[in-house]
């Protein structure tokens, strides 16, 4: 977004992923855990808010990003990092269902927004099609030099670890499997 002219403010859970959003010159990295972040983007924008939000925790922090998005601003779903994928019962997930914030039509049209969800999964499917977004993606970065940041690299063997470094939410950046048969 930066590479496009966009004002980018970014939150993160821990300091050390704090630095890492630091390091890719956003305009402001907020600690979720120790400040406010609705509070401080306000105070960031002078009180304006922001018109694109990309979010994939859910729950309080949904409700927060709303608050802050301007009239005709766009929220796009990306993900639920706030279930707890440790209590895989049904009760949780219902919890779960039963907090999250509902995006009611009427909401959209008294504040001029839009709620987008996006799961790449459906994709799987349909081979050409998946091959075909794969393929505009790749020439979508490499035109825009766009590089993602690789915090982890795994063999296919150490799949479980790798995914179990994935929820513990202590991973920074992408987490990479290898599945090469080459070692």
């Amino acid at each position: 977004a930066k590479h496009f002219g966009c004002t980018v403010f970014g939150t993160a859970g821990s300091d050390e992923k704090i630095k890492l959003l630091s390091d890719l010159n956003i305009d402001g990295a907020i600690n979720y855990r120790t400040q406010d972040f609705e509070n401080e983007i306000k105070k960031m924008t002078n009180g304006k808010g922001v018109d694109v939000i990309l979010e994939v925790v859910g729950g309080d922090v949904y409700k927060k990003s709303l608050r802050l998005l301007n009239p005709l601003g766009r929220i796009v779903i990306a993900g639920f990092a706030s279930m707890n994928l440790q209590k895989w019962n049904p009760l949780s997930w219902l919890r779960t269902w039963r907090d999250m914030p509902k995006a009611t039509i009427m909401k959209m049209a008294e504040k001029s927004y839009g709620v987008m969800a996006t799961h790449l999964g459906y994709l799987l499917p349909d081979e050409e099609q998946l091959q075909q977004t794969w393929n505009e993606l790749c020439i979508f970065m490499e035109k825009n030099n766009i590089k993602p940041v690789v915090g982890h690299i795994f063999n296919f063997e150490e799949l479980a670890k790798a995914h179990e470094l994935m929820e513990s939410r202590k991973s920074h950046g992408k987490i990479v499997i290898n599945v090469s048969s080459k070692k």
